[in-house]
């Protein structure tokens, strides 16, 4: 049996008996605390964008298109400049409109004006749509068949319509005036001359 002193220490030592002072107790107040403040940090890394991701956003539009009536024309009268004297040499001016006036330059003078028209075209299409009219360039028109040895010529150039440039179609279609202007050589030979042009249309 031993002596008192060694009992008293294996007493205090003993299972279920309080630490000697100086003894540290696990604190469980620490270890919550250690594990909320782990948690919060990794909140943070789980919320901040990846390292060299960029910031982005996106937006949409919307995609549309129409389709409508392909645009025509076609020829409802020709051009006539009516009969002319040649004389000299000159220039007949007729102009694009339902009622054309004609004007002689030089030493060419107007004949009879039975039969006088400016051409007109009919336009068809989109209605409300505006389109772009092309005119041609300087024409030959001939007497007798084209090609006909001995046969004569002469120029037609300056073509003009009504509207001019551009138009725009109406719910029944357009019409188109084309007028020009018919060079005449002195002493132009006699006989009916004629010979074709064509305009072309398109939507603006």
């Amino acid at each position: 049996m031993g002596t008192p002193s060694a009992l008293r220490k294996r007493t205090i030592e003993g299972p279920g008996r309080p630490r000697p002072a100086g003894a540290h107790e696990p604190r469980k107040r620490d270890s919550w605390f250690h594990l909320a403040a782990g948690l919060a940090v990794l909140a943070l890394l789980a919320g901040a964008p990846a390292l060299g991701q960029q910031s982005s956003a996106g937006a949409q539009a919307v995609v549309s298109a129409q389709i409508v009536n392909a645009i025509a024309v076609s020829r409802t009268t020709d051009l006539s400049f009516g009969a002319a004297v040649a004389g000299t040499g000159g220039r007949v001016v007729l102009s694009p409109s339902a009622q054309p006036t004609r004007i002689a330059f030089g030493g060419t003078t107007l004949g009879s004006s039975a039969g006088v028209l400016a051409a007109t075209f009919s336009v068809t299409g989109q209605p409300g749509a505006s389109f772009n009219i092309a005119l041609p360039g300087p024409i030959t028109i001939t007497s007798g068949a084209s090609g006909t040895p001995g046969g004569s010529s002469m120029t037609v150039t300056d073509f003009r319509s009504s509207p001019s440039g551009t138009g725009t179609l109406a719910a029944d279609g357009t019409t188109l005036y084309v007028g020009a202007t018919l060079n005449v050589g002195a002493d132009q030979p006699l006989g009916q001359y004629a010979g074709t042009f064509a305009v072309t249309v398109a939507y603006d």
